[in-house]
């Protein structure tokens, strides 16, 4: 399992101490100002966004991409009879597992014990619960993130390849057109010399027209054929990625409803 990294914040009871910061399992006294001003930065990073994944009475979770906030509030309060929340920051793991919701929950307790605060399992199991709801949400942007992604190129290339050959058909349809053909000159066999024949007046039978392909109508078919079949492959593409995301499950479930 990784290595869990959190960073706490508290605030004194008597409203005059310095807040009690510990990164890391390390307690940071007042000397050590910017290394406690990195932990605040972080915290409000994530607060700021305002994005809320769990919202008690006592208990909040915010998630910024995979760091997360949990502000917890003890039942112990301050010398003016406020709570005093425990702030808690770190990252959402690659993979979720019940040993790494049970170790962060594990450090929240011992911390909150640490400083003469009490959070009953209510509030630890409200914190673990939303902690997995976060990385889930978390999997589910990064998803959709990866597939947009891949959509966008799926669709983008095979249009971009077509419209380069496009702009190539013009250059090469005329290089076909104009490129002369070898001609070979023979010479009469002596048989084949005979003396002109009195010519003969055949009548002349009319032939339907033909229709003239010009070079600029074969341009236009040629660009046409490239860009049907440069969207058939996006389409393509684009069916390949979305359609394995599909839950077959869903899809039968939904059928059955349709015959019900």
């Amino acid at each position: 399992m990784e290595r869990i990294k959190l960073s706490f914040r508290a605030q004194s009871l008597d409203n005059t101490s310095d807040d009690k910061i510990v990164k890391d399992g390390k307690v940071l006294d007042a000397s050590e100002e910017m290394e406690r001003q990195k932990v605040v930065s972080r915290i409000y990073r994530v607060v700021s966004n305002k994005t809320e994944v769990l919202s008690e009475p006592n208990i909040t979770i915010y998630r910024r991409e995979s760091d997360f906030v949990v502000e917890a509030v003890p039942d112990k309060r301050d010398s003016i009879d406020r709570g005093a929340p425990i702030v808690i920051y770190g990252k959402l793991p690659q993979e979720w597992s019940e040993d790494w919701g049970s170790h962060v929950r594990s450090q929240i307790k011992d911390f909150a014990k640490n400083i003469n605060r009490t959070l009953d399992d209510k509030a630890l199991d409200a914190i673990e619960a939303g902690l997995e709801d976060a990385y889930k949400k978390k999997q589910r942007t990064e998803s959709l993130k990866n597939l947009l992604m891949h959509l966008g190129i799926a669709v983008t290339m095979p249009l971009l390849l077509g419209w380069i050959l496009q702009q190539q058909v013009p250059l090469l349809v005329q290089q076909q057109v104009t490129k002369p053909s070898p001609q070979q000159v023979t010479k009469p066999s002596p048989q084949q010399v005979t003396k002109p024949s009195p010519q003969q007046v055949t009548p002349t039978i009319p032939q339907p027209v033909q229709p003239q392909v010009t070079l600029v109508s074969l341009q236009q078919v040629i660009q046409t054929l490239i860009m049907q079949i440069a969207g058939l492959i996006a389409i393509n593409n684009t069916l390949m990625l979305i359609l394995p995301k599909l839950s077959i499950a869903s899809l039968l479930n939904r059928q059955d409803r349709m015959e019900n």
